[in-house]
């Protein structure tokens, strides 16, 4: 059912722009890092810890709530490396490709219990999949398969079996008490690479049976005094691997976000970028470029202030260098919810007020502008757009209204879903 006819968030028309980039980073062989000026470094770095704020950690519900800030909404790790529209472009060159299945994928969790739902994407009604994933699960698709990271496993499910329960788990598999895998990127259908948001490593892992094929240390990167580089997210651009690090000190970021680009083959680091915003949330590929969001500090009362140590930002991976699209100054807020329409080259985030008030903003890459809108008021529930559908998936996690929604550029249309279902946490769409 619609549940309003209002059009909240007006769809941009890409219009011609380029951005003018200017990178703290430059092509070096150092073998030692060198801070913001290097941009190379030998082989060594990962880790992972919360790039959430230590206010996240205040509660139970905060504390859970800090991982999925950091992430993403983030489960669309098995599109956006095929996303192709240019900011240079008045339109979009992206192909959409056409699939026979498209199955939403939805994680909903009141921090005590979990549970999954899926259903056809043409239909806006999802059944209990009547599978266990515990109280928290980043799910990400790859084609017909959907990954749940979850703080210690892998749980490899076939979208397509969805309908028999736990006979769509295709494989389960353990890395370690309090990993905290926080995304999985594909450099093709046989090996992934995941980040671990616990640990000072990334993971070269077998797709379909999970095995660790290879691992990377990250731990030179990690800030002083802390025991992890604070990994958020992964993705596959052009042949390199691209590590997005918070390098958080006791959750507090003192110094920019940082990205690690190796070897998307050989996991051969081959460059650093210092980007200009602190704590990364996510980050979007987008015709070669990246897309990241950062959240910034927290402050005393928890929340994250509008002002230019955060925002989103176009890094050019060829020019080595970073520039804002929109801080937290144009928005208002702090962001940690980022979804990427690459088509209309617009990215979704959410304005995060304070706890439980964060609705969602549009921002045009293109014009750098934004388009608010109330319609969800609480989008911590994580979104995806899906490019196939054409649709933002965004969970709207607020007190006694929790729900999950699909908009189409004109309306929000309630996703009907069982009675007991959860507040919204991750999101994901599997096309095949």
């Amino acid at each position: 059912m619609n549940v309003t006819k209002k059009k909240i968030l007006t769809m941009f028309a890409a219009t011609a722009a380029s951005f003018a980039l200017i990178g703290c980073g430059s092509s070096s062989s150092s073998a030692d890092y060198e801070d913001e000026s290097s941009s190379s470094v030998e082989e060594s770095s990962d880790s992972a810890e919360s790039s959430s704020s230590a206010a996240e950690k205040s509660s139970a519900s905060k504390s859970s709530d800090s991982k999925e800030k950091s992430s993403s909404s983030a489960a669309e790790s098995s599109s956006s490396a095929a996303e192709s529209s240019s900011s240079e472009e008045s339109s979009s060159s992206e192909e959409v490709v056409a699939y026979d299945n498209s199955v939403i994928v939805h994680f909903s969790t009141d921090y005590t219990s979990g549970m999954l739902t899926y259903g056809n994407v043409s239909e806006d009604t999802l059944d209990d999949a009547g599978i266990d994933l515990g109280t928290d699960a980043f799910l990400f698709a790859n084609g017909k398969y959907v990954y749940a990271l979850t703080p210690s496993n892998v749980t490899l499910i076939d979208a397509s079996k969805l309908s028999e329960g736990s006979s769509a788990i295709v494989k389960q598999a353990s890395i370690g008490d309090y990993a905290y895998p926080y995304e999985i990127a594909f450099t093709d259908a046989e090996t992934g690479w995941i980040v671990l948001n616990g640990r000072s490593t990334i993971l070269k892992v077998n797709a379909t049976s999970l095995a660790i094929l290879d691992s990377i240390d990250v731990s030179a990167f990690a800030a002083e005094g802390a025991t992890t580089a604070s990994g958020v997210s992964i993705k596959v651009v052009d042949g390199k691997l691209a590590v997005l690090l918070g390098r958080l000190n006791n959750y507090a970021p003192e110094k920019p976000a940082l990205l690690a680009l190796y070897d998307a083959e050989s996991g051969e680091l081959q460059d650093t970028i210092c980007l200009k915003g602190y704590n990364p949330a996510n980050m979007k590929t987008n015709d070669g470029k990246l897309v990241v969001l950062t959240q910034g500090a927290y402050d005393a009362d928890f929340n994250l202030p509008g002002d230019d140590t955060r925002g989103i930002e176009i890094v050019d991976l060829e020019k080595k260098s970073s520039e804002f699209v929109v801080t937290g100054k144009d928005l208002g807020a702090g962001s940690n919810k980022l979804a990427l329409d690459t088509v209309n080259n617009i990215a979704y985030v959410n304005i995060y007020n304070s706890y439980g008030d964060a609705p969602i903003a549009a921002v045009d890459l293109t014009k750098k502008s934004s388009v608010k809108s109330t319609e969800i008021v609480d989008a911590e529930g994580g979104f995806v757009f899906d490019a196939v559908s054409g649709k933002l998936y965004a969970g709207d996690r607020a007190y006694g209204a929790a729900a999950l929604y699909a908009y189409d550029g004109t309306d929000f249309t309630k996703i009907v879903e069982p009675e007991d279902v959860l507040p919204s946490y991750s999101i994901t769409v599997a096309n095949w």
